[in-house]
């Protein structure tokens, strides 16, 4: 597994998770090194993540929370909304055009891993990922709580 952030015009650094990912190893290997030092160097950012086990694990919100960092609700089930989707799939579409054959995770990684960090994510991703987010803010009017459709029970019942 990969895990990487973007932002506007920036990104985090591509970090291999090799095993299956907990949420104790999400805060140690992923958060604490890459992900609050990225987000703490942009200013009012706030961090979208999908609904993953160790992404929303009490630890997890905790450790966000301690750390001050303003999570973005996230509806279940939808990934395609997500930006870094559409980093991940320009990434998959060119490492399926590499020609050179490859015989494990590694040796992937150490062909890979520094020419797509020094890609930059590829300046039309980010434009299309700019253009995809204009337009949800213009057919939805801006950021909608995706829970906001769900009746609250008032504190008189």
């Amino acid at each position: 597994m990969v895990w990487g952030a973007i932002a506007y015009h920036r990104r985090s650094q591509l970090l291999r998770i090799v095993g299956n990912l907990n949420s104790n190893r999400y805060i140690r290997e992923v958060l604490q090194p890459e992900a609050v030092p990225f987000l703490q160097s942009l200013p009012g950012a706030v961090f979208q993540q999908d609904n993953a086990r160790p992404h929303t694990a009490r630890i997890v919100k905790s450790f966000f929370a301690a750390q001050q960092v303003q999570l973005l609700p996230w509806p279940a089930c939808s990934p395609d909304m997500s930006p870094i989707e559409h980093v991940w799939d320009v990434i998959g579409r060119r490492l399926a055009r590499d020609p050179r054959p490859v015989a494990s995770a590694d040796e992937l990684w150490c062909h890979h891993s520094v020419e797509l960090h020094q890609d930059k994510a590829n300046s039309h991703t980010s434009k299309s990922t700019i253009n995809f987010l204009e337009k949800i803010e213009q057919e939805t009017g801006g950021y909608q709580d995706p829970f906001s459709h769900i009746p609250t029970k008032s504190p008189d019942h």
